[in-house]
């Protein structure tokens, strides 16, 4: 059988394809993912004709009919890259003489789901942990095989063994979380030897970097700012800054998939929050996030790093309150100008007038909305000559919803926010973040 060039999973397919053509002889290779074409291009299981579909049945079937005489199915494997019902039964002679061959084909040997076949091929060279999760991630979409084989030959020599005595888990996610959590499993990392170990699980499961000489709390730091800016990098999409445009991030879907699964777990771990804190801060002030133009659209959702929340209220009302003031006064200005073109008794100038009317009360409330997002944003509330102008609206998780969307009262129909914002002026929170930002600007009585 020749060895196909295009890696272990690739295979490890081959390797399953030829024995249904030794036991059986005819296979018929439903590929409706699509993802296998490189295989079936260079597929050639010894003895055996391949014959590839190439938009149309005829020219295959003329290529096979002389080997369908004989009693005995022949050594042949027929490639369609097409769901089974597409074929509406073209192949169904071929399909009774041998053996079909496709995603979710039962036995299990006939199951050509490309995260079933990357389970196959993994298991031997990976853990039972890390080989769990990679399949949740082909299953998902988030891997092709070209991915798969590249985390076969990254994951070779990574025994997970050692992994699961230091940490408890040889699963990715869960041993990442726990370094990134500290250093009290450093000692015993060192004690084991399986730093290299650590090294290559990290490496393989979040297509991250990390220099092999360096210590413990490089890659700690090395792998948190990864998985940061991978996460934020993935709300921007394509409207990254140039400032952000050579960042090093997960380039692999499954990469990129892996590091936000586990940044939005570090963020939300009650035990991990102050490394997630730490981290987000030192990259926040690293590259200067805050004083970078991000786009609201895209970042409204994103909790990456709290600065960027912090400029929300300023950034929607430049990029979308005060656009729409603009276009809402074109539109007014236009039926004045008809009016005063028009005499008092005019036909149609009363209809003018109160579409000036309506106009002129959206207008209205637009402008107080304005007005209402400035004075959250800048906190510019009560007497102008006790507050102080540098401090402005700064959310903090660890302070809660209540908290953070108290000053926000005049803008959200919730009798809670109001409430809480009274009892801020009155020093009732006096441990929060907003409480000492408050009192800060000059703000509590």
């Amino acid at each position: 059988m020749s060895k196909p060039t295009g890696g272990r999973v690739a295979e490890w397919l081959v390797q399953l394809i030829a024995k249904q053509v030794d036991d059986r002889g005819l296979v018929v290779w439903y590929d409706p993912e699509q993802a296998y074409g490189a295989v079936a291009r260079e597929l050639a299981p010894p003895k055996t004709t391949v014959a590839r579909y190439d938009g149309g049945f005829l020219k295959p079937r003329q290529g096979i009919d002389h080997l369908l005489n004989d009693e005995r199915p022949p050594r042949l494997v027929v490639h369609v890259p097409l769901e089974r019902a597409e074929t509406h039964s073209a192949l169904v002679e071929l399909e009774c003489a041998g053996v079909v061959m496709q995603p979710r084909q039962q036995p299990p040997a006939c199951n050509t789901r490309l995260s079933v076949v990357g389970r196959g091929a993994l298991k031997s060279i990976l853990g039972e942990d890390q080989v769990a999760e990679i399949e949740r991630q082909a299953e998902a979409g988030k891997l092709s095989l070209a991915d798969l084989n590249s985390l076969a030959d990254r994951g070779k020599g990574v025994s997970t063994g050692v992994l699961a005595l230091v940490f408890g888990s040889a699963n990715p996610q869960e041993v990442a979380l726990a370094f990134l959590r500290g250093d009290q499993h450093d000692e015993e990392i060192g004690k084991k030897e399986c730093g290299p170990e650590l090294r290559r699980l990290l490496q393989a499961n979040f297509d991250v970097e990390l220099p092999a000489p360096e210590s413990l709390a490089s890659w700690r730091h090395v792998l948190g700012r990864h998985l940061l800016l991978t996460d934020l990098l993935g709300s921007l999409k394509h409207q990254a800054p140039a400032a952000l445009a050579s960042v090093p991030a997960a380039q692999t879907a499954g990469g990129g998939d892996a590091c936000v699964r586990l940044a939005r777990t570090w963020r939300n771990s009650r035990d991990a929050r102050d490394s997630y804190v730490t981290a987000a801060n030192k990259v926040e002030d690293d590259l200067g996030l805050g004083r970078l133009e991000l786009p609201v659209e895209s970042i409204k959702e994103n909790e990456t790093f709290l600065r960027l929340d912090k400029d929300m209220l300023f950034k929607a009302r430049q990029n979308y309150v005060d656009p729409k003031i603009r276009l809402e006064q074109t539109r007014l200005d236009s039926p004045r100008s008809q009016k005063t073109a028009l005499a008092a008794d005019a036909k149609g100038a009363k209809k003018i007038d109160k579409d000036i009317e309506r106009q002129e009360a959206l207008l209205g409330e637009l402008k107080d909305f304005a007005d209402k997002l400035e004075r959250a944003a800048k906190l510019n509330f009560g007497d102008p000559a006790k507050r102080d102008s540098s401090v402005v609206y700064d959310p903090d998780l660890n302070d809660g919803v209540v908290l953070n969307i108290a000053p926000l009262w005049e803008l959200v129909p919730w009798k809670e926010a109001k409430n809480s914002w009274e009892e801020l002026l009155e020093g009732k929170y006096e441990w929060s973040s907003m409480g000492k930002l408050l009192r800060k600007k000059g703000l509590v009585k």
